[in-house]
């Protein structure tokens, strides 16, 4: 569950000071928490969704003057709706290593290293359903320099699917250009990305990409990601005003295909929407959204946000049919 719980601990933990000099610490935290890493897309508390995304086990942060690294070794939290209804997954397993740098060779540059495992019970994709062992190795390239901000990320999955392999991939890639000295300080961008879907036989390795605990914001605004970047071509433009120093519009624009006419369209949960073996269409549609955001102090934000699903061929091909979808939110924050 991602969108109710009457009551639960999202975090419960213990940190332990392993090391702390003027240039170095490292930190042992214990217990229930959460992880957010680079842009979120594998790592995320899961803004967007009511329920955020926690994990049980154990992390350490290391810290120099040159480099941030998380280690962790956790299991995701399963998300009842009842009261104190959270127990950790224990058909998943979540492990992995995080690394963040600066490049002082680059101006405003800094570059982002991981891995990334995964084990997960039973775990359906339409080519069926197995119990998965997944590695990630991945960079990410990211900055901004005179105006220019800048943000692409390449990522490989290796591993086993039942009795098969794992062989999946993706890249996605975002730049804009903000007009500081124009009114409204406009930002005016493109973001384009590419992730494998399932191709070949039965007894070929799995190529559906798995994006692991995303954002929830990973296309659109205000959570209207009805999609993950599983077997998906995406590309679109965005635009950012700032009104004010506290108010600000972000207007952006989606375009989906299918990266494989042989796998269907997932959901951010790498949950099958729709299946995709018979249906000859690629493209799955187009999706226009704009938020409004406010931070009215520096404890509470309001935003609000708007989008719309247009259904494209593959859908209008699918049985049911795949129908238009209007989605509005609004929601409040305040920080302690």
């Amino acid at each position: 569950m991602t969108d109710e719980s009457k009551l639960f601990f999202e975090e419960g933990f213990v940190d332990i000071d392993l090391s702390k000099t003027s240039d170095e610490s490292a930190v042992l935290r214990l217990g229930r928490q959460e992880f957010e890493f680079g842009s979120g897309r594998f790592v995320d508390v899961r803004e967007g969704p009511n329920v955020r995304q926690a994990f049980d086990g154990a992390s350490v942060k290391w810290k120099t003057s040159t480099w941030t690294v998380d280690g962790l070794a956790a299991k995701p939290v399963l998300n009842g709706n009842d009261v104190l209804d959270a127990p950790p997954n224990h058909g998943s397993t979540f492990w992995g290593v995080y690394a963040v740098h600066p490049l002082p060779e680059i101006k405003g540059g800094n570059i982002d290293l991981y891995y990334l495992g995964l084990a997960r019970k039973n775990t359906p994709f339409e080519k069926g359903s197995q119990n998965e062992l997944r590695h990630t190795v991945g960079g990410r390239f990211w900055g901004g320099r005179n105006g220019w901000s800048y943000n692409s990320e390449t990522m490989f999955q290796w591993g086993s699917f039942g009795p098969n392999g794992v062989r999946a991939w993706a890249t996605t890639h975002d730049t804009a250009y903000t007009f500081r000295s124009a009114a409204l300080h406009p930002q005016i961008g493109a973001t384009a990305g590419i992730a494998s879907g399932n191709r070949g036989g039965s007894a070929s390795p799995l190529g559906t990409f798995n994006p692991l605990f995303p954002t929830g914001f990973y296309f659109g605004q205000g959570g209207i990601s009805l999609l993950g970047p599983s077997n998906l071509f995406e590309t679109g433009p965005h635009i950012t005003l700032q009104f004010t120093r506290s108010l600000s519009l972000i207007a952006d624009d989606h375009t989906f295909w299918r990266t494989s006419l042989q796998d269907g369209v997932y959901g951010l949960g790498v949950n099958l929407l729709v299946p995709g073996q018979g249906n000859s269409g690629r493209y799955i549609g187009n999706q226009p959204s704009a938020g409004v955001y406010w931070n009215a102090s520096h404890h509470l934000s309001v935003s609000t946000a708007y989008g719309h699903f247009f259904v494209g061929s593959f859908l209008a091909q699918a049985s049911p049919p795949g129908k238009a979808v209007d989605y509005a939110a609004v929601w409040t924050t305040y920080k302690f």
